[in-house]
């Protein structure tokens, strides 16, 4: 039987392969393919290289529908069907061979853009850790949709007989495809229906196609899309299964049942795993995620920040995995410092706790609210009396800081981790969106941190072995995994995405122009000299329309805004590391918790005054801040920075100390949360710089 399957497979295939039309539409796919793989890496973006072939993917899934129906179409046309019925094992034996004919198809494609693929990496010495991922992406994304794809063709095939059958298969060419949103947009438009739940799950293709390369995160492949690719083919499995044995033996024997039950057996088993709360298949920011993150925060409006001053905590000894979801064990040692029965704590409302207990093990009684959870003492817990909580917990992180096993990006203002005192995880702005708190935690704190996954971490604390890291730090601690490299750049330890490799030069350039413009700005501010340990280039998002670009302070190390653009040196040594964006961080970290609009216009300013003293091009933030209150119609908010503007002009190289001492004045009132429009009018009015 062997030898007979293996002859109808080489028959099928030589069918296939002796037509001019599938000759012409493979070789046309491929030379299409490899132009945009090729322009793409040119132009330095790696991850796009392969991100952007979508309607490439959308074209196969087409072809492999017409392969896998012109299988059964053509034997009905010369009534060679009738033939195979008529012979003992003949119809089983051509089906068994059809099917393995469509994934040898498969491979052969996927094969030919490997090897092309690779050509081009090597050509452009693409790091190496990009050829596993292609090759991951290219099964994941092409291999399977068009072996899926194949087998509908053929089922559809057998099944139907009328002309009816082509627009079937556009149809459903279509709905199977990544274009299927861009397609049925308009008609989704016209009858004002959302389809977009189950177009995504019908998607054989990368979803969210246009969302840009992720440089940390990397090509989608959460093994819950793995999962659905399988369930597909387990279902389409079970329907020819069941196909086959009625027309083989118009009815179900034992064997045909057994066969059947497995099949459906597997497919139950893959539902129940992927349907669990905790799986989730889109995590990368995309716009259905940030809209779903908004409107939780749009309803959970209570942005009080409680600090605690009863309690401290003192140590936190954490073991984390992350495989789908986040799970963390934490041990958190406190030490009141004043009689205490109940402690709160503030935790992102999507990792769910499973317990709390005391180091001895006993259960403590305790109550998860949105972001914060109150842990209760059966008795009081007196002054100086250390206690260890043991805090288990797991779930799906934000979309913004994810956590699973492709990658990890957990920052330090993030509450990931149990942080004394009560506060939103984030706040929504009504013209900012989504924006977090810089709430820290109080005084120095021992962390020891074991992780359990799937890429080499970073964090801001020192690396004590493999997978672990301890050290102190009053600032929080940060995690990072992905498509990430760390390199010692002018004794910076710098942790920034591989997909930069083309960007070395700029990289020192970017580092030595990021320390000089801190020392600049601690001068100007009459700042205590600090010296920059690490520089974690991360995918965070920006919080404010002001600026292009995010850069938060944790102590001695910064977390600084990149996306796919600055892979590109040029940009990355123009437009990254503004003046304006470090000097907003420095007052973020020292201000109240909450951004405010004062915090920007004080950090433009200082921005200008500085572009007009060291740069070629006043920086254009602050002319575009003007602009935009003279668009709004906000008379105020525009004359009183035009008055701003004005004064700097005046006075800069005429009396830079004065500047000085008036920028140092000003960061005070910022810090202090006191200062609004009418304040700020009045403190440029009534001392002005080289006056009358």
């Amino acid at each position: 039987m062997r030898k007979k399957i293996l002859d109808s497979v080489l028959i099928e295939l030589r069918l296939t392969f002796r037509s001019v039309l599938v000759w012409f539409a493979f070789l046309s796919v491929l030379v299409i393919l490899f132009r945009i793989i090729y322009l793409r890496i040119i132009d330095i973006d790696i991850g796009g290289a392969l991100t952007s072939t979508a309607a490439i993917v959308q074209c196969g899934i087409f072809v492999f529908l017409t392969i896998g129906f012109s299988m059964i179409r053509r034997e009905r046309v010369v009534s060679v069907d009738e033939v195979f019925h008529s012979l003992e094992g003949a119809v089983l034996i051509k089906w068994v061979a059809k099917i393995i004919s469509i994934f040898i198809f498969s491979a052969i494609t996927l094969c030919c853009i490997l090897i092309g693929l690779y050509f081009i990496y090597w050509t452009q010495e693409v790091p190496f850790v990009f050829y596993k991922e292609a090759l991951l992406y290219l099964v994941l994304y092409y291999f399977l949709p068009f072996c899926i794809s194949g087998l509908i063709g053929l089922l559809l095939g057998s099944i139907l007989y009328s002309r009816i059958v082509y627009m079937i298969l556009i149809v459903i060419g279509i709905l199977i495809g990544p274009l299927n949103s861009l397609v049925l947009e308009n008609v989704m438009a016209m009858f004002n229906m959302d389809l977009s739940p189950l177009l995504n799950m019908l998607n054989l293709g990368q979803s969210d196609i246009h969302n840009p390369f992720e440089p940390v995160y990397g090509y989608p492949m959460e093994v819950a899309r793995w999962l659905m690719k399988l369930l597909w083919i387990m279902v389409l499995v079970l329907f020819i299964q069941l196909h086959v044995s009625l027309k083989i033996h118009r009815r179900l024997n034992i064997r045909n049942c057994l066969a059947l039950g497995f099949s459906a057996g597997v497919s139950v088993l893959i539902v129940l795993f992927v349907i669990q709360e905790d799986q989730v298949i889109v995590t990368t920011p995309s716009v259905s995620s940030y809209l779903r993150e908004a409107e939780y925060y749009q309803q959970h409006v209570d942005t009080e920040v409680i600090s605690t001053d009863k309690f401290q905590v003192k140590a936190y000894d954490v073991k984390i995995s992350a495989y789908r979801k986040l799970e963390v064990e934490a041990k958190v040692k406190l030490l009141p410092t004043e009689s205490v029965n109940q402690v709160a704590f503030t935790l992102y409302h999507n990792f769910k706790v499973k317990d709390v207990k005391e180091a001895q093990g006993k259960q403590l009684t305790y109550k998860q609210m949105g972001d914060s959870i109150e842990v209760s003492f059966a008795n009081d817990i007196g002054i100086g009396e250390k206690i260890d909580l043991v805090f288990r917990y797991s779930g799906v992180s934000s979309p913004f800081y994810y956590a699973n096993e492709q990658a990890i990006l957990l920052p330090f203002n993030f509450p990931w981790l149990p942080v004394a005192g009560q506060y939103p995880a984030m706040t929504y702005n009504q013209s900012t969106g989504l924006q977090r708190l810089t709430v820290t935690p109080v005084g120095e704190i021992d962390y020891s941190i074991e992780y359990d996954g799937s890429r080499k971490m970073y964090s801001n604390i020192p690396e004590e072995g493999p997978n672990k890291w301890r050290g102190k730090s009053e600032y929080g601690v940060t995690l990072a995994s992905g498509l990430l490299i760390k390199e010692r750049v002018q004794e910076v330890e710098l942790v920034y995405p591989v997909s930069f490799y083309k960007s070395a030069s700029s990289l020192e350039i970017f580092v030595e122009s990021y320390k000089q413009k801190l020392s600049t700005i601690q001068s100007d501010l009459g700042l205590a000299k600090s010296k920059i340990e690490t520089i974690f280039m991360l995918p965070i998002p920006v919080e404010s329309v002001n600026f292009p670009e995010a850069i938060w302070k944790q102590g001695k190390s910064w977390i600084i805004s990149v996306d796919k653009n600055y892979a590109n040196g040029e940009i990355l040594e123009k437009y990254s590391g503004r003046a304006s964006s470090i000097f907003g961080s420095i007052i973020r970290e020292s201000s109240e918790s909450k951004w405010s609009e004062m915090q920007d216009v004080i950090s433009l300013s200082y921005g200008y005054w500085y572009s007009l003293r060291y740069e070629d091009v006043p920086e254009s933030l602050f002319n575009f801040l003007l602009t935009d209150y003279k668009n709004r119609g906000l008379k105020q908010e525009e004359n009183v920075v035009q008055m701003i503007k004005e004064w700097i002009d005046k006075n800069n190289s005429v009396n830079d100390a004065a500047i000085r001492g008036k920028f140092q004045e000003w960061i005070k009132k910022v810090q202090s949360g006191l200062l609004g429009w009418d304040e700020l009018e009045l403190f440029f009015k009534k001392d002005q710089v080289g006056g009358r």
